[in-house]
Parts: structure tokens; sequence; C-alpha cells
């Protein structure tokens, strides 16, 4: 179990063997945590002296083939006009905040314009106790 304030890596990864236009990831967030975002510093901070490091040497916003990305209290998305065929991998980094039993969801991936082309990952629990 997790305790309040551990800070969380999320790995998403994907595969494509064609190139794709439109495609739309919305990966969901368990209800008891924030996401760290790379653009505030104080965030940024909070992360392992290596997990920084490794951070500054990817640079910030690395989801370079992603031309819009947005972060909300429920989800992370991302948007791309094309994507070439190969794999994806994207980290970032949760805050657990309320300690309970909460959901993760599981993330999607589509073709915004041919909603039959899409992969889901499974749901998950995430358990947060008290420090």
């Amino acid at each position: 179990a997790l305790k309040k304030f551990d800070i969380v890596s999320v790995c998403v990864e994907f595969f494509t063997s064609t190139q794709r236009e439109h495609v739309a990831l919305c990966d969901g967030l368990p209800a008891g945590c924030d996401v760290l975002q790379e653009d505030r510093e104080n965030d940024m901070a909070l992360l392992p002296n290596n997990e920084q490091q490794t951070h500054k040497e990817r640079g910030n916003l690395s989801w370079p083939w992603w031309d819009f990305t947005h972060v909300t209290d429920t989800t992370v998305e991302a948007f791309c006009g094309q994507l070439q065929p190969g794999s994806y991998k994207k980290q970032y980094y949760l805050r657990a905040i309320n300690p309970g039993l909460w959901v993760f969801p599981r993330a999607v991936i589509e073709q915004m314009y041919a909603p039959q082309v899409r992969g889901a990952s499974g749901e998950a629990m995430m358990l947060i106790g008290t420090p």
C-alpha cells in the first residue's frame, strides 16, 4: 500500500504497426491522486533526486510525438494528428493525496474518427494508507 504523499511513477506504453491519424490517448486517474505537472517546478522538486535528474535529461513536456496534452483532475489526455509506426512510452508521476481504496481506471487510445481502431489497458486498484 502507498502512504499519503508518496510519489508513484506511471508508464503508458503502446505500439502501432501502421501510420495512424487523429490519435487520442486518455489515461484515467485514481481519485485519491494528483498529477505532478512537468511545467510546475514545485511539483518536479517532489521527485526523488535520481528521478529529477532523469526528468531533466529527458526534457520537459517529454511527449514530443503529441500535438497537444491536457491534464485534468480525472485524466491525462494527449492528441496527435499523425503517429508513425513504432513503440511509444510515456512516464508521468502521481502524488497520493487521499487515503482509501481507489480504482485506477484503464487507459484508452483510439483514432478519433475511426473509433473501432482502439486499445485499452486493464483496470487496477490503488490503496493509499495514512503516513
